[in-house]
């Protein structure tokens, strides 16, 4: 047994025997061995996840950097299915010019997601774009257009709030009727430590049978109806001087609307 004394507040007294229990390896980073510290003191454990297929995988890619330099990697949780890992939460520290940084990341056998922003532009004689519209703090409870977002996977499922309200309106979201806006490239998220991953798109289609019937529809907090879609682009940009019976601040739709008037420039 251990047979020691150790004085001091109950976090550190908590930092000092979570280290004492935790095991122990390295890894090579960008071409520099670092310690890689998992909380499970069962060195099978630590074993298993270095020979963890996506785990080796996120190891062998990362490149060096003069600005961030890993100190160590610590395992926080691994999930299990019977014998076999199926997901691994860790964190990498590193040090840099403008002091400590550390950055969270999740490793899955599943296929991966991304948040997928759509734009939809339904082509009638002028054609108009389908946005939600709602209330939030960051405007001060100034209803504010937004695209339609949510989450798409590798193998290419789309999933996004209000499906089943927009399908009864003939509103079908097909993700092989999408356009990329960037070709096919991901965005990362500007929040510090996100490991979000935006992608946009545009979806031209005629119009469904009821979608003019049936809009504006309001869903809970949202209200989904149709824009002119000239109308956006000249907010955004036409003559300083032009007044515009709709206000754009949400980012997303700024960026999808850029890419989009850009990928019709002839």
């Amino acid at each position: 047994g251990i047979n020691a004394e150790y004085m001091g507040t109950p976090s550190e007294c908590l930092f000092f025997f979570v280290n004492l229990m935790a095991e122990t390896s390295s890894i090579s980073l960008g071409q520099l061995e670092v310690p890689l510290i998992c909380y499970d003191s069962d060195p099978n454990t630590i074993r298993s996840v270095k020979k963890f297929p996506p785990f080796s995988e996120w190891v062998s890619s990362f490149k060096p950097n003069k600005e961030f330099i890993p100190d160590k990697v610590e395992i926080q949780n691994v999930d299990w299915i019977g014998k076999r890992i199926d997901a691994v939460k860790a964190q990498v520290n590193f040090h840099t010019s403008h002091g400590a940084k550390s950055h969270q990341f999740f490793i899955t056998q599943h296929d991966t997601q991304s948040t997928a922003v759509l734009l939809p532009v339904i082509m009638m004689d002028t054609p108009q774009l389908l946005l939600c519209e709602r209330k939030s703090l960051s405007s001060l409870g100034t209803p504010t257009f937004s695209c339609i977002s949510g989450t798409i996977s590798n193998s290419g499922e789309f999933q996004f709030k209000d499906k089943e309200a927009l399908s009864k309106i003939g509103v079908m979201f097909r993700t092989s009727d999408f356009t990329p806006l960037k070709d096919k490239r991901t965005f990362n998220c500007s929040t510090e430590g996100s490991t979000e991953k935006l992608r946009y798109y545009v979806w031209e289609s005629q119009p469904p049978l009821l979608i003019e019937k049936n809009l504006p529809l309001v869903v809970g907090d949202t209200t989904y109806s149709l824009v002119d879609l000239e109308s956006a682009l000249s907010v955004l940009f036409g003559a300083s001087g032009n007044k515009s019976p709709i206000s754009i601040r949400d980012v997303n739709l700024v960026l999808a609307l850029t890419l989009y008037r850009n990928l019709k420039k002839p």
